[in-house]
């Protein structure tokens, strides 16, 4: 684009003179494309600000500025102890993607398959992935649920049905920053499902078909 307007900017200088009008105009349409390349950044950063505020100012101010927009899910505002892996050393980590308001469910898993630490000589640890709630009053049980039980992971993105790729991803960086020691990371939803399988994971050729990921 800049090479092509000074090309044009030659015949300019030629037809109307060192100080015409249209070479004048030739020179600022050239500055203004430099000047715009020089300062995209700054233009992009200062429109990301824009819309971070807008963003806060929705949900009340609860959560920092900083904290709102999807574009790094590798950062979380709840999680458990970055230590937890290394003092619980889990074989297996099952990761359940929840709903914030979605409080009693999780609370049934955690009294069934959820509570069980140890199955058959596997260590299993159940996590839960939730995005940030739009309600203010369900952001602040959040808080109090993670600090209550310690097994809550909030990625910093909306929790909608278009950022479930978000939700995905800050588990799987979760689990690659902070347990990198297990062996294996399943991916549930608020459902049941046969933690008897450990029985077979020494066995199993192929996981592909049965978990997200191995490490």
């Amino acid at each position: 684009m800049v090479g092509r307007g000074l090309w044009v900017c030659k015949p300019c200088f030629g037809k109307r003179g060192r100080f015409g009008v249209v070479p004048a105009l030739c020179v600022l349409i050239v500055s203004a494309a430099l000047l715009a390349l020089l300062f995209v950044d700054s233009i992009e950063s200062w429109a990301t600000s824009m819309n971070m505020n807008t963003m806060v100012e929705a949900q009340g101010g609860i959560i920092p500025p900083q904290s709102v927009p999807p574009t790094r899910p590798e950062e979380y505002l709840l999680m458990p102890s970055p230590l937890v892996c290394q003092r619980a050393k889990p074989y297996l980590i099952a990761m359940v993607t929840s709903a914030p308001a979605n409080q009693m469910a999780r609370q049934a898993i955690r009294d069934t398959w959820g509570g069980e630490v140890e199955v058959r000589g596997h260590r299993v640890m159940t996590l839960f992935m939730v995005g940030v709630a739009s309600d203010p009053g369900l952001a602040k049980l959040l808080i109090e649920e993670a600090r209550e039980r310690g097994d809550l992971i909030q990625g910093r993105f909306w929790d909608s049905y278009s950022n479930l790729t978000l939700k995905t991803l800050s588990m799987l960086n979760w689990a690659r920053r902070f347990c990198p020691q297990a062996h294996f990371l399943a991916k549930e939803t608020i459902v049941f499902w046969g933690l008897c399988l450990c029985q077979d994971f020494n066995t199993v050729i192929s996981t592909s078909a049965l978990f997200h990921w191995e490490w």
